[in-house]
C-alpha cells in the first residue's frame, strides 16, 4: 500500500520535483493501535502476523469438522493445533468493562434466556458422551471450575449468543472482537431420585467468548488507517465521500497517509510473505452463581 508524497524541487535543480514513496506495511497497524491506547488488538493482531501461514475454512469458523466420509461434525475445540487457537490474550474481565458488551453479557446469563429446550438437551448429550445414562444412582459430575473455555466448550458448554456489532464504535474492543459469540457452560453433577427423577444440579455457570480470528470476506473494511492511528468514522464518511467524489486533493491535505484496508490486504499479505494465520480465540472464564440451582433432565 504505498503513500505517495509529491515534493517540489528548488528552482537551481534542473531534475524537477522529485516524488518520494513511503511505503506502508500491513504489520505496522499494531504500532498504530498501540500508539491510540488499544491492549488487546495489537496483541491478537501481532499473533496473526507471528503464526504460521494458514487460513481457516468456513466449517472451523463455525465450529464444524468433516468425518472420514466427508460429513459435518462438531468440532471438538481440543483436537485443535496450539498455532490454530490462542486462550490467552482475552480476559473477561476487560470484556466486561465495555459497558455495551457488559449488558449483553447480563442480559444473556439470565434464567430465561440460556436455559432453553435446545440447552437442556445438549447438557443430556454432553453427560451421555460422559457415560451418564437416565436413572442412574450415583451422582455424575460434569466439568470442573479448573477448566479453561476451550475445555468448558468441549464438554460442559450447552447454550450460546451470536452479536453481531453494529460498528458504531472505533475502539480496542472492535479492532480485538467485533462481533463474537458468547457461550455458557455450567459444572455440576446429574442424579437420579424417585420423587425428582433426573436432575443436575448446578454448581456454577461459565461464561466465555468464542471468536475467529480471521479476514473472511474479501471486501470487508477494517478501517481506514494511518501509521499514527485509525480515522474516527465521522473521518472516515468524510473520506468516503471525498473518493466518491475524486477530490484527490483535498484528501491529500485533510488525510495525508491515510490508506483503507480490506480483509483481501491479509490474504495479499499472506500470499507475499507465505506467514500469517487464522485462528479461533478463546477468553478465559466468567464464573458466575445461576439464578436456578437444578436443571430437570427430563423436561422437554
Amino acid at each position: 500500500m504505498p503513500l505517495a508524497r509529491s515534493v517540489t524541487s528548488p528552482a537551481s535543480h534542473t531534475e524537477g520535483k522529485r516524488v518520494d514513496v513511503d511505503v506502508f506495511h500491513l504489520d505496522e497497524i499494531p504500532g498504530a493501535m498501540d500508539n491510540m491506547g488499544w491492549t488487546v488488538a495489537p496483541k491478537l493482531m501481532r499473533r496473526w502476523f507471528a503464526n504460521p501461514l494458514f487460513r481457516m475454512s468456513q466449517d472451523m469458523r463455525e465450529a464444524k469438522a468433516r468425518d472420514a466420509r466427508g460429513a459435518r461434525i462438531d468440532l471438538d475445540s481440543m483436537t485443535l493445533k496450539p498455532e490454530q487457537y490462542d486462550d490467552q490474550i482475552l480476559k473477561m474481565e476487560w470484556v466486561l468493562g465495555f459497558e455495551r458488551v457488559k449488558k449483553l453479557a447480563f442480559e444473556f446469563i439470565k434464567t430465561p434466556n440460556w436455559k432453553t429446550p435446545n440447552g437442556v438437551d445438549l447438557l443430556r448429550k454432553r453427560l451421555t458422551k460422559q457415560g451418564w445414562k437416565p436413572g442412574k444412582l450415583l451422582p455424575m459430575k460434569l466439568g470442573h471450575m479448573g477448566m479453561g473455555a476451550r475445555e468448558l466448550d468441549s464438554v460442559c458448554q450447552i447454550n450460546r449468543y451470536k452479536h453481531k456489532d453494529p460498528r458504531t464504535h472505533v475502539d480496542d474492543f472492535l479492532g480485538a472482537i467485533g462481533s463474537f459469540t458468547f457461550k455458557i457452560a455450567v459444572v455440576g453433577s446429574a442424579s437420579w431420585g424417585p420423587i425428582k427423577g433426573n436432575i443436575f444440579t448446578i454448581k456454577k455457570m461459565g461464561l466465555y467468548i468464542r471468536d475467529t480470528y480471521d479476514f473472511n470476506g474479501e471486501y470487508e473494511s477494517l478501517g481506514v488507517w494511518k501509521r499514527s492511528q485509525c480515522l474516527t468514522l465521522l473521518d472516515v464518511a468524510e473520506y468516503v465521500a471525498l473518493l466518491i467524489k475524486k477530490d484527490y486533493l483535498t484528501i491529500y491535505k485533510k488525510f495525508s497517509g491515510a490508506v483503507p484496508v480490506f480483509n483481501f490486504n491479509f490474504h495479499q499479505w499472506q500470499d507475499k510473505h507465505h506467514s500469517g494465520g487464522d485462528f479461533i480465540i478463546y477468553s478465559d472464564v466468567f464464573w458466575f452463581d445461576a439464578d436456578v440451582t437444578e436443571i430437570n433432565l427430563d423436561e422437554y
